[in-house]
């Protein structure tokens, strides 16, 4: 009990360094709350790349993260493959493909490199030659675009 009233009269004593030991500490949290939104931004981006690039991050890519945050990418991308694996009745649901709904089933694609000969659902066997253009299915076409196989054509 001694202690403490010596403490209570120390500050009052000392006005300077309680002054100084109340910014000292609200510095701290203030870069506390820095780092928390600055770790929140990465965080997000990181969930924008899963959405928009797919499950592999390219190696420039990889190279720009800690460690934990290629941890990170891949815990939520774990996790949103679960979520896209529970559908009904055992069915896969890919909610990466369209961003925005497609107005058409199919889209016109240009091939940036050669695939070989690739099977979809409408045309049947495709072949991928770098510079060709072909009217594919938009779901079947999608991973190869974001693989960089085919880039999609302006309609």
């Amino acid at each position: 009990m001694e202690n403490s009233e010596e403490q209570a009269v120390s500050w009052e004593a000392t006005p300077d360094t309680a002054s100084t030991l109340v910014i000292h500490h609200e510095s701290i949290l203030r870069n506390k709350r820095l780092l928390l939104a600055y770790a929140n931004v990465r965080m997000r981006r990181i969930v924008e790349l899963r959405w928009k690039q797919g499950r592999v991050l390219r190696a420039d890519q990889n190279l720009q993260l800690c460690q934990a945050e290629r941890d990170f990418f891949r815990a939520y991308d774990k996790l949103l493959l679960g979520y896209m694996n529970d559908c009904p009745g055992g069915t896969y649901l890919d909610l990466t493909l369209d961003s925005q709904p497609p107005k058409d089933p199919l889209v016109e694609v240009h091939v940036l490199r050669d695939h070989g000969e690739v099977m979809f659902s409408h045309p049947g066997a495709v072949r991928l030659m770098k510079g060709t253009v072909h009217l594919l299915p938009r779901e079947e076409a999608e991973p190869l675009i974001l693989e960089g196989i085919l880039e999609q054509m302006d309609s």
